[in-house]
């Protein structure tokens, strides 16, 4: 298991790229992973699960419940996520992907 808070927050375009591949690498080797991160378009990237943290409960979306026709994209969690945030303007979304 994987446990990862913002890795990508302080990285380059080179290392989030290493990281990306490194992470992906892993979970198709059977790693378990779990990351938080506000860089949506990294998660996608690598999570095909995510938890959303809002108003004192969890939700879990799945990557092809946000794109059923494709590759899940930043834009479509983002969306998910304004759209659990409707239920109660102004609170804010912490996410946490699980792989």
């Amino acid at each position: 298991m994987i446990l990862l808070d913002e890795p990508w927050d302080t990285l380059d375009a080179d290392g989030s790229a290493w990281l990306t591949a490194t992470l992906v690498a892993k979970r198709d080797h059977g790693a378990a992973l779990v990351l938080t991160s506000e860089q949506h378009h990294d998660l996608v990237r690598v999570c095909d699960v995510f938890l959303v943290l809002l108003h004192q409960r969890g939700v879990l979306i799945h990557a092809h419940q946000l794109n059923p026709d494709g590759p899940a994209t930043a834009a479509d969690l983002d969306a998910a996520i304004e759209t659990l945030r409707t239920d109660r303007a102004g609170a804010r979304a912490s996410v946490v992907a699980v792989e």
